[in-house]
């Protein structure tokens, strides 16, 4: 049962690395969930997109690709997240730090785990409703 931070970029250190680790796992029961193996993977933009193409044949970059391993209620899984993007999301969309930005997009893959979808548009604004609510944990 475990939480792990993989850096594919080079001089990448995560801020409170210990405490999304707490975070996260506070957010897994509050869901009813249990965890298990979870691997959340820093890569840069090229990274991603290789990744989209090869396993979800996309051609081009995402913010946050998950990988879901989940059995049951038990929540395994590996996170992708392009560094690269989430900086410049923070910047484009202006309405937060790159801390916060990464923080959104960690609880964003963590709620896919859970079985959270965004396909559609009421997924997606149920996903940010509760997104929204997890991110004020970490105030």
């Amino acid at each position: 049962m475990s939480i792990a931070f993989v850096y594919e970029i080079k001089n990448l250190n995560i801020k409170r690395e210990t405490e999304l680790k707490s975070w996260i796992k506070k957010v897994i029961e509050e869901e009813k969930r249990y965890l298990g193996e979870i691997t959340i993977v820093f890569v840069n933009e090229e990274k991603v997109i290789e990744i989209n193409k090869n396993f979800l044949n996309h051609n081009y970059p995402t913010d946050v690709i998950t990988f879901d391993k989940s059995f049951l209620n038990t929540l395994n899984g590996d996170i992708i997240i392009a560094f690269d993007i989430v900086k410049r999301n923070a910047k484009t969309y202006s309405r937060e730090n790159v801390e916060k930005e990464l923080h959104r997009v960690l609880i964003h893959g963590i709620l896919h785990l859970i079985g959270y979808n965004d396909k559609n548009m009421a997924g997606l604004k149920e996903m940010r409703q509760i997104e929204d609510r997890y991110l004020t944990y970490l105030e």
